[in-house]
């Protein structure tokens, strides 16, 4: 039987959200290949910040942009974006509010103006050079944005953006928003059905409710220590120690 996991990266792979991959990783996913056990990354980061990352660990599939952007076998599988008008809808409701937005695909990022919100988060994610460009999406592709706003803003207008978009909170400082019908969980399914197995076993290791849908999916969800009571809840198996990976990666023996 063929065997898949999925990988979250920050609280999960990496420390915090330094993208640092946490000790013996490295070693352990040449030992997943070893032991025919295939790893793919899903992450709401998007393929410009991770690339050394990827070649680290060799990974040739993954998922990214919370399930808006995939790649299997090298062929773009995923590639879900904001159309203009509804970028223009949102940043209109937005501007109504003072808070900026910060436009992410691929290849790079923009975002309308400076704040102080904006330059916090931009350190809290380890975010450097940012580039200001308001009119980024009308030559851009746009697979996520970020909202700089507190969460009594997003309570004041979340009733239109639930019509528009799909949103998560990582953070105080910003709202981050995705395509309608963009998640982990649903671009593990077409992954899943891209490869045509017949029998597939599937894990999945994560750390917060973005995380959810892919615990939904496969067979087993392996939850960090520090995980969200939500994704602890829908996992198999709860991490004890600090090296939840490793630790998941053993209780399955996916490695030795």
């Amino acid at each position: 039987m063929k065997r898949i996991a999925f990988f979250d990266l920050d609280g999960t792979l990496c420390q915090g959200n330094t993208l640092v991959l946490g000790d013996g990783l490295v070693e352990a996913f040449d030992q997943l290949r070893e032991n025919e056990v295939q790893p793919v990354i899903a992450s709401g980061r998007s393929l410009y910040e991770v690339k050394e990352l990827f070649q680290k660990l060799k990974i040739e599939n993954f998922i990214l942009a919370g399930g808006g952007y995939a790649s299997l076998s090298g062929k773009t599988i995923i590639n879900k974006t904001f159309s203009k008008p509804e970028i223009e809808t949102i940043l209109a409701l937005t501007e109504k509010h003072d808070s900026p937005i910060g436009y992410f695909n691929q290849q790079g990022y923009a975002v309308t103006r400076l704040s102080e919100r904006v330059k916090a988060h931009a350190v809290h994610m380890e975010i450097k050079g940012l580039t200001i460009s308001p009119d980024f999406y009308q030559t851009n592709a746009v697979n996520y944005m970020n909202l700089y706003l507190d969460e009594q803003t997003e309570a004041k207008i979340d009733t239109i953006l639930e019509k528009l978009v799909d949103r998560m909170r990582f953070s105080p400082l910003a709202l981050t928003v995705s395509p309608k019908n963009v998640s982990k969980g649903k671009a593990v399914q077409i992954m899943l059905e891209q490869l045509s197995e017949l029998a597939v076993e599937t894990y999945a290791f994560g750390d917060n409710d973005n995380d959810v849908s892919m615990f939904q999916i496969v067979d087993h969800g392996i939850a960090m220590s520090d995980a969200t009571e939500q994704l602890r809840n829908h996992a198999t198996y709860v991490a004890r120690s600090e090296h939840g990976v490793l630790e998941g990666l053993k209780y399955y023996g996916l490695i030795s």
